[in-house]
């Protein structure tokens, strides 16, 4: 009976898929226990190939999946693919060449050493040792050097992350922008501790 059950599902769902399933199966299961094995198999089989149907008909409908390109998710337009690609390897090149510049100027001004944490560089870990810009202006680089500082990655990592803080707290209202006055503290704890010392001597 129950290989009776598995030689209808197959032949129910070789009919739907249109597609042989186990072509090269040996059909006489002579136990229950084989059959019940052979159902198992049919089913998994059949699930295994509707899943992948269903994932290549979801290909299909995707749009980088269409014969004009990738298009805006906004407009629908095509996208030129291959002006963005040249604006962003220009850019990359720029970049690349900017870096390379203010870098080997940094290294030629500055001893190697991390103007954080102090840990020292050679020739082997130099490639650890960054330019950190004091103004986060990448395209502010005077020849002197003055808005550098040589730090390694993480405490240069670190500084962007300080000042990423920084303008979140500004546009949460938290903060205070640069060159906003603020307010004089009042308090010394300090006074009157030169008359104390003169007193005690």
């Amino acid at each position: 009976m129950l290989f009776a059950a598995a030689v209808a599902d197959k032949t129910l769902i070789e009919g739907r898929t249109g597609q042989a399933l186990f072509s090269d199966t040996a059909w006489p299961p002579v136990y229950p226990a084989h059959a019940t094995g052979f159902l198992v198999g049919v089913m998994l089989e059949a699930a295994r190939r509707i899943k992948m149907r269903r994932i290549a008909n979801l290909l299909e409908d995707t749009a980088m999946a269409s014969p004009h390109g990738p298009r805006h998710p906004r407009t629908g337009k095509p996208i030129d693919s291959a002006k963005l690609d040249r604006v962003v390897a220009q850019a990359r090149k720029a970049s690349d060449e900017r870096a390379a510049g203010y870098r080997e100027q940094a290294l030629k001004l500055y001893p190697w050493v991390c103007g954080r944490c102090a840990r020292t560089f050679t020739r082997e870990n130099l490639r650890e040792l960054t330019v950190h810009h004091k103004d986060m202006d990448h395209d502010n680089n005077p020849p002197d050097g003055r808005n550098w500082e040589l730090l390694c990655v993480y405490c240069h990592d670190n500084e962007h992350q300080k000042y990423e803080e920084h303008l979140a707290a500004i546009a949460a209202g938290r903060g205070t922008k640069p060159g906003a006055t603020s307010k004089q503290a009042t308090h010394n704890p300090f006074e009157g501790l030169a008359e104390l010392l003169k007193k005690g001597e």
